[in-house]
């Protein structure tokens, strides 16, 4: 791999820090909880065997291997399998029925050991997933986790790369998300799915035994009743969740021994067929949006904390934006309840795989509008499509009971796509609640509820001028201004239009937001490319350190804060 440049000095600040170790799935929460955060032992090996065990070395669990953060600092090949390894303690009374190892982040392949048995090997399709562990005893346990990046072609990676450069950035690889081991009853909720409306709320469960569901409006129980499968409420005097009162409800959910508390938002998001703008609650809003990669200095994919996610989230509600697009990449889940809680729209793309031409994909239909217009549903291999499909699901019912989830984007700027017309009825056969952006960029082959653009070089006028109903820009902008002493890479500068000092940074994105506010009314909304910088791309809002916020001008604030408002 080749060797970054990088000022070893930056680092997150350390200040009042949600730790990783909190319940790491807020809306799904329940007191059995252990988890397996921080030092584990760890060695590197070919080819693995429980007969020959060397562990030499610690590593931070979780974060991604080649992060800072895993505190590894070793080079990796490509067929490395990484051995995790540590023991760890369980009360008696903490063991109930079944027994689960719960993994939110991990490489594409991995194989678990517990008390020197073989607990089976298992693909990691970026959602959460439960291990059931045969021999967890009280007392004293011990865990071998073996993970291995296949890197194979057809399975999803998004952004990472091996030879990371410009758009791409360093792979990852080891367990890059908290894990934690939780015991349940025989008869526990197994799943639940929330769907509302501007009134009631449905709830429907996996279950095999009668449960017992309460809501709370605050700290006041305005409701309780038991069902079997599917509960429903209607609310005779609904409190709405949107952006500006993000307001969630608590619920309980109790089977016998088994309780989870969880929460829910009253919310409509839609796209009128008439006018072609986004109704949130039936309400016009302009959607006014960052790209958000989701990358970090310290840990790649990995924050230091969930208040990394919070500070991020409120320096976006800050400058006035009320929407995030999250790029080709899956978060831990806490970040999805910081967004619920925050009232931050979010537009999940699902995360490419297939081979990608950069010249085919991004540089021939920047350059030519009709070259945009091609049929790109290109024949892909059965393990493409399997592989992106099963993971595109995992995703969507992942994410379904969170409010802050508006829209998905099924493919961006034509890399992997394939049968986009029978993909956005499949993804609508899974969640019909939410907007779908089926061909991001350009490629349009096929239904989507927008019409989706990616302008970085012309003017926007001249571009949706010409389109055939309302527009949505869903990539734009991409300046770079360079923060002296906050640069990753100070050997390649990876971005779309450049300035030499901030002053004349922050004019030409007046400029810009200021040709958006003049031609509002022809669009549904604009992503702004982008939130933060990463390794080579220095087109954030703020560094890849988080230490410099980029925009200051309360006049460029103002401007974005009265996009976000238009209509209202």
């Amino acid at each position: 791999m080749k060797k970054r440049v990088i000022d070893q000095t930056m680092s997150l600040l350390d200040n009042g820090l949600i730790s990783l170790n909190a319940y790491p799935l807020p809306n799904c929460q329940r007191e059995s909880y252990l988890s397996l955060n921080g030092k584990w032992d760890y060695f590197l090996t070919k080819k693995f065997s429980l007969d020959d065990l060397h562990f030499q070395k610690t590593i931070n669990v979780p974060s991604a291997f080649k992060g800072k953060l895993s505190g590894a600092n070793e080079n990796l090949q490509i067929d490395d399998k990484i051995v995790y390894h540590r023991f760890f303690y369980v009360d008696e009374d903490f063991i109930k029925d079944i027994n689960y190892l719960v993994v939110l982040g991990i490489d594409n392949y991995f194989t678990v050991y517990l008390n020197n048995k073989d607990q089976g090997s298992y693909r990691f399709f970026n959602s959460p997933l439960k291990i059931e562990l045969t021999n967890l005893k009280a007392g004293k346990n011990e865990i071998i986790i073996v993970t291995q990046d296949l890197n194979e072609e057809y399975y999803p990676r998004g952004k990472q790369s091996l030879t990371p450069k410009g758009m791409f950035y360093t792979s990852t690889e080891g367990i890059y998300f908290p894990l934690f081991i939780e015991s349940l009853p025989k008869n526990h909720i197994r799943d639940f799915k929330i769907t509302t409306t501007l009134n009631m709320v449905k709830i429907d469960f996996d279950c095999d035994r009668e449960i017992l569901v309460k809501i709370y409006e605050g700290d006041e129980l305005i409701f309780q009743k038991k069902c079997l499968n599917t509960f429903e409420h209607k609310f005779s005097t609904p409190h709405l969740w949107d952006v500006d009162d993000p307001f969630l409800y608590d619920v309980t959910f109790t089977c016998r021994e088994d309780e989870i508390k969880s929460y829910f938002g009253l919310r409509e998001i839609s796209i009128n067929k008439d006018d072609h703008y986004v109704y949130l609650n039936n309400k016009r809003i302009f959607l006014n949006g960052l790209l958000d990669q989701g990358y970090y200095l310290d840990g790649i994919v990995t924050p230091k904390s969930y208040s990394v996610y919070k500070e991020d989230l409120k320096y976006v509600k800050q400058l006035g934006f009320n929407c995030l697009r999250k790029h080709i990449k899956i978060e831990c889940p806490y970040f999805y309840y910081l967004c619920d809680k925050f009232g931050i729209l979010l537009i999940q793309d699902f995360i490419n795989n297939s081979h990608y031409s950069y010249l085919k994909e991004t540089v021939l239909p920047t350059v030519s509008l009709s070259y945009q217009e091609r049929n790109t549903d290109s024949k892909r291999s059965f393990l493409d499509k399997y592989y992106f499909i099963k993971t595109a699901k995992n995703i969507v019912n992942t994410l379904y009971n969170h409010p802050s989830v508006i829209a998905y984007t099924i493919f961006n700027e034509g890399w992997g796509q394939f049968q986009a017309e029978k993909m956005y009825y499949k993804v609508k056969s899974w969640d019909k609640t939410r907007l779908i952006d089926t061909t991001s960029g350009w490629f349009r082959n096929g239904t989507s509820d927008f019409l989706s653009l990616h302008i970085y070089f012309r003017k926007i006028s001249d571009v949706i001028n010409k389109q055939p109903s309302i527009a949505f820009i869903s990539e734009f902008g991409g300046y770079v201004y360079k923060e002296e002493g906050h640069i990753y890479n100070l050997a390649n500068t990876y971005g779309y239009k450049g300035y030499e000092d901030n002053l004349s940074f922050q004019k030409g994105l007046n400029e810009l937001y200021n040709e958006v506010y003049s031609n509002i009314n022809k669009l549904s909304g604009v992503i702004y490319t982008q939130f933060s910088d990463v390794e080579d791309e220095l087109n954030g809002l703020i560094t890849y350190d988080r230490k410099v916020k980029k925009i200051t001008d309360p006049k460029l604030i103002s401007l974005i804060h009265k996009i976000s408002n238009y209509g209202k």
